[in-house]
């Protein structure tokens, strides 16, 4: 809670002037806390090949070079 406070007290928001007495109710009131949790450790990692290669795609530029000559 004193991260909070710290944080509100650092920032450029405008404090009630009796924020020293009332700080705890008002970040009660104000703020909201939210906690990121990761669903599961597993990474998944995708490789992708081509399925044309350089010389295949040569190749296929000759080939229909050739068809028009």
């Amino acid at each position: 809670m004193d991260d909070i406070k710290r944080f509100v007290e650092n920032s450029t928001i405008t404090l009630p002037a009796n924020w020293s007495t009332i700080w705890h109710e008002h970040i009660h009131a104000n703020y909201l806390a939210v906690s990121v949790v990761p669903e599961t450790n597993i990474v998944e990692n995708n490789t992708q090949t081509p399925t044309l290669t350089l010389v295949n795609v040569l190749s296929n530029i000759g080939g229909q070079t050739g068809l028009w000559i």
